[in-house]
């Protein structure tokens, strides 16, 4: 029998196969946790700088936390998601500097660095950081591109840098309680500072205001206030009151044209026939800009009218709507619009001194045709120099306004439109000259705008009744799939053709034209008969007005107005009026030639 000899050389081949199946794969591991335990977590370094990293913690709302994320945007994630690499992925953009892989590296079994962050590690320490930054408040005001007010002086969020007086910096970050978020880069302003270039002249602001002259305008001082217009709207929410522009062009005026070249003016603006409600606030959400709104019309034009009176003063609109995960969506809107129709749409008292009118007309024959493609090419280049002599001028602007008011109120003029024409006229003066107006400068900037000029007595015309009208005739119809015409253009439509489908969309709201007086006069003017009922279809017009739920027939029975040396009164018909399919009570108004759209009432006994 022979000896046995061990000299352990068996149990060592053992043990290196066993660790040779780990490493090329954990094969043969027994359940339990067989193997060799992972070597044990080391802390982040101590020289940890949270500044240097791809994120910023904001701070806890709830389950929520929020961040500065790697594509500067400003995020909410909920804490629970943050253990997995998905989110985490999201948070840093794949840690493309390392800066995580760094701090809180993964190690394998073997105790070697994989390259890659560790998801566990790096969640406890942005916990971590979060008690450090505390609570987050989800609806602290935001800001984009466009202008802002910054303890007293103009800043500029150009979507990819936010100029301050003491120089530039990149979004997201929070300054002062205020969140700038980052946004599209647009062009920045030529302001002369941090190495832009110098801000135009004078004599390029007269280059702009000359272009605006190729247009065949109602009143011949159009172009210059449509130039202060464009100051106050690129100004975004620096002025305190952003008149409103409403361009009534009719067809073949070039209203569209014109439209798009004040968009391509408006460096931070944006240009949309979207004119519903939700769509505008989506879009100009958190934004100091000016809206340029073609085709303005739609069923919810009234609506929309509302928003944009809200947006055109002090701070603008601010507005909250729940969610079920019990936070709060925010939507901010400031600033200001111009709006493109045929027919532009009458607004009511509250919006007539925020609302700039202007009037087109189709161009002479004769007359060249505009070069749409050069004038594009000019405003493009030349928009960012505008922009920056705007924002430089901010101080004359101020001083200019004041002195017009001034001036204004001395001439009688309505204190309200006085705010509307003193913004304006001011705007358009401070690009033109280099310094502020004087008192005399003022006088003879008043005779060109005169025309735009509404004294306290002829506001006083402006009676409930008068709104009530004005109100009426501005009301959109739907006319047909995805389109719709407001009443004045329909009754305009009526006036030429009175068997045209118009007609029997009146008949179906409850109005139907007639002649004026009904019962004697000398004069036989157009009128137009109103239901005083409660007709459905006229109840949704006047529906959350002053005048709803009926009360528009008595309110019409007041009507006066005086012309030449006549009063005009609104009559009640003393027989039911059939409207469509049935009879109805009704008053008789008349209409003013200035309630139609487009001179339509020329020629037809209402001059």
């Amino acid at each position: 029998m022979s000896a046995t000899f061990d000299d352990g050389f068996d149990k060592t081949l053992s043990d290196a196969a066993r660790q040779l199946k780990v490493v090329e794969g954990g094969k043969g591991k027994r359940k339990g946790g067989g193997g060799d335990a992972p070597p044990p977590e080391s802390p982040p370094p101590e020289d940890l700088d949270w500044s240097a990293a791809p994120v910023e913690c904001l701070g806890v709302n709830g389950e929520t936390w929020w961040f500065v994320d790697a594509y500067r945007q400003i995020i909410a994630i909920q804490a629970g998601k943050l253990s997995a690499r998905g989110a985490l992925n999201a948070l840093l953009g794949g840690d493309a500097t390392g800066w995580a892989a760094r701090h809180f590296p993964e190690f394998d079994k073997e105790g070697m660095k994989t390259g890659d962050y560790s998801p566990r590690k790096l969640h406890k320490a942005l916990a971590e950081q979060m008690t450090v930054v505390g609570l987050f408040d989800p609806t602290t005001p935001r800001r984009g591109p466009g202008v802002w007010l910054h303890q007293g002086k103009p800043v500029v969020h150009a979507g990819a840098n936010v100029l301050f007086a003491d120089g530039a910096r990149k979004p997201s970050f929070i300054k002062d309680g205020i969140a700038y978020i980052a946004a599209r880069a647009i062009a920045q302003p030529h302001d002369g500072q941090d190495g832009r270039p110098e801000a135009g002249s004078a004599a390029l602001a007269e280059e702009a205001e000359a272009m605006f002259r190729q247009w065949n305008w109602e009143n011949g001082a159009s172009d210059r206030m449509l130039l202060g217009w464009w100051v106050i709207a690129n100004l975004g929410a620096l002025a305190p009151m952003r008149p409103l522009a409403m361009i009534d062009g009719q067809e073949g005026a070039g209203k569209s044209t014109l439209l798009e070249i004040l968009a391509a003016l408006c460096p931070a603006g944006e240009m949309t026939n979207d004119t519903t409600e939700a769509g505008l606030r989506q879009r100009m959400n958190q934004r100091a800009a000016p809206m340029i709104l073609d085709e303005f019309e739609g069923e919810e034009l009234l609506r929309v009218l509302a928003m944009l009176r809200r947006i055109v003063t002090g701070e603008g609109s601010r507005s909250f709507r729940g969610q079920g995960s019990q936070t709060a969506v925010v939507t901010e809107v400031v600033g200001t619009a111009v709006m493109g129709a045929i027919g532009a749409p009458l607004a009511n008292s509250a919006e007539t001194t925020r609302i700039l009118r202007l009037m087109l007309w189709p161009r002479a024959p004769g007359v060249p045709s505009l070069e749409k493609s050069a004038l594009l090419s000019w405003c493009q280049k030349e928009a960012p120099a505008l922009w920056g002599r705007a924002i430089a001028a901010w101080p004359r602007i101020h001083a200019n306004a004041a002195m017009m008011r001034l001036v204004l109120n001395r001439a009688g003029c309505s204190p309200r439109y006085a705010d509307m024409l003193g913004w304006l006229i001011g705007a358009r003066e401070a690009m033109v000259a280099d310094l502020p107006l004087t008192e005399a400068q003022a006088e003879e900037a008043l005779q060109w705008a005169w025309g735009w000029v509404v004294t306290e007595a002829e506001q006083a015309e402006d009676t409930t009744a008068a709104r009530c009208l004005q109100h009426l005739m501005s009301c959109p119809v739907l006319t047909g799939p995805g389109h719709s015409e407001t009443v004045a253009v329909l009754v305009e439509r009526t006036l030429r053709e009175p068997d045209a489908p118009a007609a029997k969309l009146l008949a179906e709201i409850g109005l139907r034209l007639a002649p004026y007086p009904i019962d004697g006069g000398d004069t036989a003017r157009v009128g137009l008969y109103v239901a005083a009922g409660r007709r459905p279809s006229l109840a949704r017009l006047y529906q959350q007005t002053e005048w709803q739920g009926g009360r528009w027939g008595t309110v019409l029975a007041q009507l006066r107005a005086r012309v030449a040396d006549a009063e005009i009164r609104a009559q009640p018909i003393k027989t039911r009026v059939r409207f469509s399919g049935e009879n109805d009570r009704a008053q008789a108004v008349w209409l003013a030639p200035e309630l139609l759209p487009s001179g339509a009432a020329k020629g037809l006994g209402m001059d």
